[in-house]
């Protein structure tokens, strides 16, 4: 297959149409103007337009490439939408582009024609679908830049130039260059992407898509050496969502990516608070509780750990903060809760609590809406009844392959292997104290000294000590 540059060398001949000078006057009216035509570009032909192109290049690549002369102004412009990937329902087709002869001859005839509004498509589709694996990816990025840009001018394409140069669109390291703007710049990302042309559809094409995957890269090495700064990370959180839909990833086909990118540095070591908080609450936004949505489903599995790890911890420490605040004003709760949360908070530490989740009564359902970092929603309603006033809570706890339930207020500790009938069942909307307390295989009253049994209990049945 002939190279680029040497396809277009009996055309161009060296003798290339010099670049317009820079404009100096009314600049914000031109960058306004430029901005608005560009805008324009970013809409694709018509299906039924894009489709007859297709037809009529297809006819052309079954003859070597021969006939490009014969495509009409609006074929020429339409062609960088349809070459690059492969169109229409045969999904494993080739791409045009990658046929032999088709993107040569295209290219001489894009310069052979001279038409601006042709070259500023190929750029957007070029930044669009940035085809790297095509055959001829490298000489198609140096001979839009040195070839095909001089060839042409107009406002569009003076703004195409500014980018270029500015932001290294058609550099080798592009997307590196861009993820490093990304992640450095003050300027909110979205401006950043737009300062180089990429605006609209470009903000979530394959050009943008790249550099993401760069900045992304860099930050979970930074994570991995516990050197990301929140700065860093609030930029990639920023730029990991749509533009016009903030609860939607930019990059869908990237959302595990990214999910493992940043959690799995916190399985492999302890990368801090300081970022760990973000984290979480932009997973908990995007994707929902692991331990009540299959959006998780397809992260790594030591990523989906991370995260439930934090949900744990989350769940016991509002449920201690949830009973510091009863045990202000009740007696009850105070005399029996202080032991139980210094117990309970050296297995939390350890991390060997697997699964964690609190019932509570109405009256505790309307005093953790203030107080919880779950906001009282997010937990199981505790239904009161025997034994059950509305202010109790309960909480549900997996060690191991024992199930074990507390209370807020006077109730025993109690346990069940988890394969056992009667276990209470994790992460339920609703409990009754029935399901909380029938038929555990062990049960003990918080009688003195409760504590040395509970720990041996637990490393009987599960060889766990806190």
């Amino acid at each position: 297959m002939a190279g680029l540059r040497e396809a277009l060398r009996g055309v161009t001949d060296g003798r290339l149409i010099a670049r317009p000078p820079a404009p100096v006057h009314c600049e914000r009216a031109l960058q306004s103007i430029s901005q608005r035509i560009a805008d324009s570009m970013q809409r694709p032909p018509s299906p039924d337009l894009r489709q007859a192109t297709y037809a009529h290049l297809d006819r052309i690549a079954a003859n070597g490439g021969q006939g490009m002369s014969g495509l009409s102004s609006a074929e020429l412009r339409t062609a960088p939408w349809v070459i690059f990937e492969p169109f229409g329902e045969d999904a494993g087709a080739i791409a045009l582009a990658a046929r032999d002869g088709v993107l040569p001859a295209y290219l001489r005839e894009l310069f052979r024609r001279g038409k601006a509004s042709a070259v500023a498509a190929l750029i957007h589709c070029f930044l669009l679908f940035y085809p790297q694996r095509l055959p001829l990816f490298e000489q198609l990025r140096e001979v839009i830049p040195a070839q095909l840009l001089p060839r042409v001018s107009g406002g569009r394409i003076a703004r195409w130039r500014g980018c270029a140069d500015q932001c290294g669109l058609f550099a080798a390291d592009a997307p590196i260059q861009l993820a490093a703007r990304l992640a450095q710049a003050e300027e909110a990302p979205d401006l950043v992407l737009e300062r180089c042309c990429l605006a609209g559809q470009l903000t979530t094409g394959e050009f943008a898509r790249e550099a993401f995957s760069r900045f992304l890269a860099a930050t979970s090495s930074q994570l991995r050496t516990a050197s990301a700064s929140t700065n860093l990370l609030e930029r990639l959180l920023s730029l990991s969502r749509r533009p016009d839909d903030a609860r939607r990833f930019r990059f869908e086909r990237d959302r595990f990516a990214l999910v493992n990118g940043l959690l799995l540095p916190f399985a492999e070591g302890s990368p801090g608070p300081a970022v760990a908080e973000p984290i979480k609450a932009f997973m908990l936004d995007m994707l929902g509780d692991p331990r009540l949505t299959g959006t998780w489903n397809g992260a790594d599995p030591r990523a989906r750990q991370v995260m439930l790890g934090w949900m744990v911890t989350q769940t016991l420490e509002d449920f201690f903060r949830l009973l510091e605040y009863a045990a202000n004003s009740d007696a009850t709760a105070r005399r029996h809760w202080a032991a139980r949360k210094t117990f309970w908070s050296r297995y939390l530490r350890a991390g060997v609590i697997a699964d964690a989740w609190v019932a509570l009564g109405p009256v505790a359902r309307i005093e953790a809406r203030d107080m919880l970092s779950g906001s009282g929603q997010t937990y199981a309603v505790l239904k009161p009844g025997y034994n059950v006033q509305k202010n109790h809570s309960a909480i549900v706890m997996r060690i191991g392959n024992l199930v074990i339930t507390e209370w807020s207020h006077s109730g025993s500790f109690r346990a069940w292997r988890s394969d056992a009938p009667a276990c209470p069942r994790l992460y339920q909307d609703t409990y009754t104290r029935r399901e909380l307390v029938t038929n555990p295989v062990h049960e003990l009253a918080h009688y003195s000294g409760w504590q040395s049994r509970v720990a041996d209990l637990i490393y009987d049945e599960t060889g766990i000590r806190s």
